[in-house]
């Protein structure tokens, strides 16, 4: 078993990582004394794929347990959805004596945490990511967002679970399709600061695209430990910014947006504009978009005239009020970092 720790000062916490070992999970949380009683909080669809093996393991250490069902279905979960859960909660008894296990996706993962960050002034919280997404991204972090009204990131708050426990083989189950999203945050993570990485995913690339287990571990391991070294300890917010890379840059001042799963194109799109910039080699965006081919994962051509194009009208704006661009910026495969750049240099960089 794989473990990264996840530094946040009182609030780290441990990912343990091991395919086929979620029936071990009731063994875990006996040992950690967190709770009297279990409250898996699961979609219809994970409590009917995934449940089984973790009832099994708390059912083997005479753990009582019990199941809410949570909204599932939605790309970022809303408001609406988390007061459901608040019945199901109460309908259960939920008290101060409950450990949580959220069982899910990335939308279950944010449901969870807010849910147990929140009733009855705080409960314990374990996550069982099962997408291959929340396992590298909403699992890592103990940050929690909620839509409203159609705003994504509406409502957003910090939690950190007790323990991540991460069962690859949970991914099996998932139409190859599903997968994509989280091997593409793989890709990002390992372009922006790990060479090494990379060159692995470019030499295992036919044995990740065939979810072989112990090569998913690997990634899902290595994709992790960046993770948590770019937000735990004393990381400060430029680094965490690093995790923004492929989105276009905010107009407005303050800090960066929290990061949303990546798309293809934004990654390759910022590689070129950091090539077109001179910042980055040349060859960079060629090598991502073979390496997003190699894994199955589309790679569009980049539309850098449109990333200009962007980049320009903010250029504009800085101009009139004297000030400098910030960019999320890819030095080389493996390194990027935040720019500070004037709007002349963007003119002449894009004229």
């Amino acid at each position: 078993m794989s473990t990264v720790q996840v530094l946040l000062d009182e609030r780290s916490y441990p990912i343990r990582i091991e395919a086929g070992s979620l029936h071990k999970l009731g063994t875990e949380l006996v040992q950690g004394a967190a709770g009297s009683r279990v409250i898996v909080l699961a979609s219809a669809r994970e409590a009917a794929t995934c449940l089984e093996p973790l009832v099994a393991g708390l059912e083997s250490v005479q753990t009582p347990w019990q199941s809410v069902e949570v909204p599932g279905g939605e790309r970022m979960p809303s408001v609406r959805s988390l007061v459901r859960l608040y019945d199901g909660l109460l309908e259960v008894q939920a008290d101060r004596e409950t450990l949580v296990v959220g069982l899910g996706g990335t939308s279950v993962c944010h449901l969870a945490t807010f849910a147990a960050s929140t009733w009855r002034r705080g409960l314990p919280l374990v996550l069982v990511p099962t997408s291959l997404l929340a396992q590298v991204d909403a699992s890592v972090g103990g940050r929690a967002c909620l839509q409203h009204r159609g705003e994504s990131d509406a409502v957003g708050m910090r939690y950190a679970p007790r323990l991540v426990w991460i069962d690859p083989s949970l991914l099996a189950a998932l139409p190859p399709r599903e997968l994509q999203p989280g091997l593409i945050e793989i890709v990002k993570l390992a372009l922006i600061w790990d060479a090494e990485l990379f060159g692995w995913l470019e030499s295992h690339a036919a044995a990740v695209r065939r979810s072989e287990a112990a090569t998913l571990v690997e990634a899902i391991t290595r994709a992790c430990q960046i993770k948590a070294e770019l937000i735990g300890g004393d990381r400060n917010a430029a680094l965490r910014t690093l995790l923004t890379f492929g989105r276009p840059p905010a107009a407005g001042p303050g800090p960066a947006a929290e990061p949303r799963a990546p798309l293809p194109q934004g990654l390759l799109e910022t590689a070129a504009v950091s090539e077109q910039l001179g910042v980055a080699p040349a060859g960079c965006a060629d090598r991502l978009a073979t390496l997003l081919l190699a894994l199955g994962l589309p790679a569009p051509t980049p539309d850098t005239d449109a990333r200009a194009a962007h980049l320009c009208d903010l250029a504009v704006d800085k101009r009139e009020r004297d000030e400098k661009l910030e960019l999320v910026v890819l030095r080389d495969v493996g390194r990027a970092e935040r720019l500070e750049i004037t709007p002349d240099q963007i003119f002449q960089a894009f004229s």
